[in-house]
């Protein structure tokens, strides 16, 4: 460079530090969005020898001068009217920032440097594309569409992504980079100048990330009719006319990560115009996500009736089911208001009108079962046979079933209004849907099913009846609804659930009550029974069962009576009730010879046991202990004593129980007690109560620890 060249292009270089902050006195240029280009990836090291850019004092001398008055005119005057040659070599001894700032200091300069400066970095920078990512993420709308297509003339690739683990710019819609694409990121601004700048650069239409929506996609879900019809003409004319179809197709059912194409999330987010569109092109209808969804399943879901339509009307399969099993009857009917009157109702009518006959039998029954009212009554209304049933379970044993509401009430009469069975036996346990109804504490359906005929006379495969049921859950309410039922009819002949109920059995004159209050189960249990032996009996209940004819007197095949139930409750007032109203007799003995008092003594219930003392049972009664393994009969007292149940002899011999008959009945007495089988605070008691001749013929307890105890 001869001597002259030097000194301009040095005149120039010193120049550059007032163009780069001529524009503000803040020190920033016009250049200002250009500035999301980091020194870090400059280029200004690849154009040979290298010029430092400017410093921070330089910028502070140049501020400081801007402050001082000087106008924009007369600082541009102080840059030499260079040639173009002179001051592209200029520019490539500045880093990008600086030659940009230069650019933008007047028209000649942005005319002849712009496009070096961008050409450069776009060749030598880390981030190249960073110019046209910021041009397509400005909040400016289209004021850097210029910036772009600068870029873009310049060599950018607009499908170069940003780089990994690095955001393009602060506060941006792009919080995963590695699946954003520059035509993406437009889409979402909803950029159609820019969207239109890069698909004439050559942007890929189907490339998008293992996350991100593809293109087409985004603007469906957006709703964005015009950028899907840009892009889809793009696809269209950059292939020739024998494969403009098939790319079409392939640009219509492009998929996301999550398997959804773009009329699925048009038929999801309601965008019918939307739908017409993608439709008219060839988009599939019937395609699955990775769910198994279809966009007719989306519009379903989200309650789009006009999308139902179009859908169904372009092809839609209504009896496809997701990959859960999911119909579009399972989808519309749990969001149908309780007394319908919006279009979901008329959704609901829609999707069973397109279902017809062939609606997927378990989607039937459950929204039979468990549907509101108007869901059921639209179902019936189709045509739906009300004795569908699953697993053996009908509709209606399934409504009683659940827990009572006024919903259920409705839905039952109308499955009854239909021509449901009201005593369908349920295949595994043989339920009716009266038994359903007893075990659920459900007396409103109980109540609507005995008012149509239901049967009392069914039992279970166990042998329980409703009535037994009732008793064993302890629903009074249950048990007095059938009981006066009960009491209206006539005998009927047994039912139960096996083959061979199908024989009827002549009708027998007299009351249904006592017919059935004397019914047991397979484990020998009538329903006072049942309620004795229930985790919470009820004095109510057992009261009812025995006022209205219950025999107190009942055994089980093993030989456990009703008053051993009654005692093991633990509750005075149901041996009283046995006593006072069931006509058990104060003496009365089971087969083991036990009487309620020798009952009480044995399990220890001491309460009970104080009330039959007082009301004068036999003390010294003799019976077989079943445990005991002998067929021998002691007195309570003596099991008492065998039993070191203290408190049981207390009170027996506070009432007279005889000692010499308990030794007497018990010979090995004696012996358990000089082995000490007997605790010493027992013989104590017993001592207590004893005279000195009985006494002495007690052999006294061994000491601890002698040897010829155990002969």
């Amino acid at each position: 460079m001869d001597e002259q060249l030097r000194v301009q292009v040095e005149q120039a270089a010193a120049c550059v530090v007032v163009g780069s902050v001529s524009l503000d006195s803040s020190g920033r240029c016009h250049g200002g969005p250009h500035r999301v280009l980091s020194e870090r990836g400059s280029a200004a090291n690849h154009g040979g020898r290298g010029t430092q850019s400017t410093t921070p004092t330089q910028r502070h001398n140049v501020r400081s001068a801007m402050a001082s008055g000087a106008t924009d005119e007369q600082r541009h005057r102080r840059l030499p009217v260079l040639p173009a040659e002179i001051l592209v070599h200029v520019a490539r001894h500045l880093d990008t920032a600086d030659a940009l700032a230069l650019a933008a200091t007047n028209r000649r300069l942005h005319a002849t440097l712009t496009g070096f400066v961008y050409a450069r970095h776009i060749r030598y920078s880390t981030f190249s594309s960073a110019p046209l990512w910021h041009a397509v993420l400005s909040r400016d709308g289209d004021g850097l569409l210029e910036l772009a297509r600068r870029v873009l003339d310049a060599g950018a690739d607009p499908n170069e992504p940003p780089p990994r683990r690095r955001h393009v710019a602060p506060g941006t819609l792009l919080a995963d980079n590695e699946s954003a694409t520059l035509l993406l990121a437009a889409i979402r601004r909803g950029n159609t100048p820019l969207i239109s700048l890069l698909l004439a650069a050559g942007a890929n239409l189907f490339a998008h990330g293992q996350t991100a929506r593809p293109p087409l996609a985004e603007a469906a879900h957006k709703g964005r009719l015009d950028i899907a019809r840009l892009l889809v003409r793009s696809q269209d004319e950059s292939n020739s006319a024998t494969t403009a179809r098939s790319s079409r197709r392939a640009l219509l059912d492009q998929r996301g990560g999550d398997g959804r194409t773009a009329l699925h999330h048009a038929a999801e987010r309601g965008h019918g115009e939307m739908v017409d569109f993608l439709v008219s092109q060839g988009a599939r209808v019937n395609a699955r996500d990775l769910d198994g969804m279809t966009p007719l399943l989306g519009a379903v879901l989200r309650a789009h009736l006009a999308i139902v339509h179009a859908l169904l009307e372009a092809g839609g399969d209504m009896l496809l089911a997701s990959h859960d099993g999911l119909c579009a009857l399972d989808l519309v009917a749990p969001i149908v208001p309780v007394e319908g009157g919006d279009h979901r109702l008329a959704l609901l009518k829609t999707v069973i009108r397109a279902m017809g006959s062939q609606a997927p039998k378990s989607s039937v029954f459950q929204w039979l079962a468990c549907a509101k009212n108007m869901v059921v009554e639209h179902l019936l209304a189709f045509g739906v046979d009300p004795n569908t049933t699953e697993n053996g379970i009908s509709v209606l044993g399934a409504r009683a079933c659940k827990l009572p509401n006024s919903q259920d009430i409705r839905a039952v009469g109308l499955l009854i209004d239909a021509g449901a069975d009201v005593n369908h036996i349920e295949k595994h346990m043989g339920f009716t849907p009266l038994i359903f109804a007893a075990t659920n504490n459900n007396i409103d359906v109980a109540r609507l099913l005995l008012a149509h005929g239901a049967s009392t006379a069914i039992r279970d495969f166990s042998g329980m009846s409703a009535l037994a049921w009732a008793t064993c859950k302890g629903d009074e309410d249950m048990v007095r609804l059938l009981l006066g039922h009960l009491e209206r009819e006539t005998p009927r002949p047994e039912a139960t659930s096996s083959p061979q109920s199908a024989t009827a059995i002549p009708e027998v004159p007299g009351s249904a009550v006592k017919e059935q209050l004397a019914w047991t189960d397979d484990q020998g249990l009538t329903p006072l029974m049942h309620c004795l032996n229930s985790s919470w009996p009820s004095e109510a209940i057992a009261t009812l069962l025995l006022e209205s004819g219950a025999d107190a007197h009942a055994t089980r095949p093993d030989g456990v009576s009703t008053m051993q139930l009654a005692i093991d409750t633990a509750n005075v007032c149901f041996p009283r009730l046995l006593l006072d109203i069931g006509g058990v007799d104060l003496e009365e003995q089971d087969r083991n010879g036990a009487t309620p008092l020798a009952l009480a003594a044995d399990m220890g219930e001491l309460e009970i046991l104080s009330y039959l003392l007082h009301r004068g049972a036999e003390v010294d009664v003799l019976w077989t202990p079943p445990l005991s393994g002998s067929e021998r009969r002691i007195t309570p007292l003596a099991q008492a004593i065998e039993s070191n149940a203290r408190g049981v002899m207390q009170m027996l011999l506070d009432h007279g129980a005889d000692i010499d008959m308990a030794f007497d009945v018990h010979p090995r007495l004696p012996t358990l007690i000089k082995r000490r089988r007997v605790n010493k605070t027992t013989v104590d008691l017993l001592f207590g109560f004893m005279t000195e001749d009985q006494r002495a013929e007690v052999p006294p307890p061994q000491a601890k620890g002698d040897k010829k105890s155990g002969r």
